[in-house]
């Protein structure tokens, strides 16, 4: 028997990130249209572990993160609208259910804030190195890559198994 196919409104939490999310995309693809016009044509185009650039390109290259960003936040949030169809790590039953796609739709909801966010850094940090306002991207930028990338799912891991 597969999953049952309800799709859990969005609660409070929920509505908070997915604003949060879409600030982000607004913000991100605004500052980018009024910094585009100022900016040089060499901009960095990748950044190594320790946040420095390491390759540099053209400033079109910079069309790429709100391209993507776009594309991962109408995705994720398609997604969310199909939460039977996510893997889930226990076995989900009519009792389960709402809460557990709940849970799981929350942590979509947060990966897509932390996702966009981290983009719109990156962006904002690009365009800082390309105005020689700055160096880099700063010397915990991955640290927070890596903790806003597993933060979510190790969160949605423990409340979905402390409320089987």
């Amino acid at each position: 028997m597969g999953k049952p196919k309800i799709n859990p409104p969005l609660q409070t939490i929920d509505i908070i990130i997915e604003g949060l999310a879409a600030i982000c995309i607004i913000y991100l693809i605004t500052q980018l249209i009024m910094e585009y016009p100022g900016l040089n044509q060499k901009v960095p185009t990748h950044f190594g572990a320790n946040g420095m650039p390491d390759a540099w390109g053209n400033k079109s290259s910079l069309l790429v993160l709100p391209i993507v960003a776009m594309v991962l936040y109408a995705g994720l949030t398609v997604l969310n609208r199909f939460p039977h169809l996510f893997n889930y790590p226990l076995t989900i039953t009519e009792q389960n259910a709402e809460k557990q796609y709940q849970y799981a739709k929350t942590m979509i909801s947060a990966l897509k804030f932390t996702t966009i966010g981290l983009f719109l850094y990156i962006q904002l940090q690009t365009i800082n190195v390309a105005k020689e306002v700055q160096s880099g991207l700063g010397s915990f930028f991955l640290i927070v890559l890596i903790a806003g990338s597993f933060l979510p799912i190790i969160v949605y891991f423990v409340i979905a198994f402390r409320n089987k």
